[in-house]
């Protein structure tokens, strides 16, 4: 999936458009405090980082046992919350194409309106992409964060500073405290794993002579292609693999990863069995 459309809005498009908004809320008080009964949660990028969310969608659960609560996310990370209690619906951004891109948004958004949303939490910190969708689900309160030099705040009603030297889930998680809410430890939550999975894992961990009691490793090298900066070269994942079967050396190691990883898997881990011999 390619998402250079989505940067060049985001780049030329995104801080006119929060400005504008922001302009356009100045000019329309909210009114008086409604109810939340309907709450949209977004995080677009990451399927790290969406797992790094659970405290804060535990927090909201807990704090809004019933209210329904909606998570917006790309399709490509479907599957990761999949049978959690967490949130009611999964919506997924269908981004198809170039030619789709603004019917597949305004689709988005007119599906998101029909929810009445009282309450819209942006976990996003850098996109104003998630920005702008946070300001046309017409929720009455949002709440996102305020990232230097990102001219996005604009369009939240509560704003909540990020901080490049907090871990991610402390950021996150500052969010339902900004809104007032009493927020859990920070453990992250356990995924729910379906019966499917288990059989599927205990055959692939048989295929390749692992045992109960033998030591996994997994290691992922990959990074989505929004920011494919952020990944390690291969050398580095070379090194970290010697270092641990030196320490431990009937450690197996399984690197992980999608679809569209498996070539840089493939070759990452070519280069590890070349570097063994």
């Amino acid at each position: 999936m390619n998402y250079d459309i989505i940067r060049l809005l985001d780049k030329y498009m995104g801080v006119p458009l929060c400005f504008l908004f922001s302009i356009i809320d100045s000019l329309f008080p909210k009114g008086k405090k409604r109810e939340i009964k309907n709450i949209l949660i977004i995080r677009f990028w990451g399927i790290g980082s969406i797992i790094l969310s659970s405290p804060t969608l535990k927090t909201i659960r807990e704090n809004y046992p019933q209210a329904k609560i909606y998570f917006l996310t790309m399709k490509r990370n479907e599957g990761v919350y999949d049978g959690s209690n967490l949130m009611d619906e999964i919506i997924y951004y269908n981004f198809k194409n170039y030619f789709n891109v603004f019917k597949d948004f305004f689709k988005v958004i007119f599906y998101i309106r029909k929810k009445k949303i009282d309450l819209a939490i942006d976990l996003e910190h850098f996109s104003k992409f998630s920005s702008i969708v946070t300001y046309l689900s017409g929720a009455w309160e949002r709440a996102g964060f305020f990232t230097k030099g990102q001219h996005r705040e604009g369009v939240y009603t509560i704003k909540v500073p990020f901080s490049d030297y907090h871990h991610v889930v402390e950021n996150f998680l500052n969010i339902p405290l900004y809104i007032g809410l009493k927020s859990n430890s920070g453990n992250l939550v356990k995924l729910p794993v379906t019966d499917k999975e288990k059989i599927y894992i205990n055959q692939l961990l048989e295929k390749n002579k692992v045992g109960k009691k033998d030591l996994i490793v997994g290691i992922n090298i990959n990074s989505s292609d929004f920011a494919i900066e952020r990944r390690w070269p291969k050398e580095k994942y070379v090194e970290l693999a010697d270092k641990i079967l030196k320490k431990h050396p009937n450690a197996k190691i399984f690197f992980i990863g999608a679809k569209f990883d498996k070539e840089f898997v493939q070759s990452t881990i070519d280069m590890i069995r070349d570097h063994s011999k």
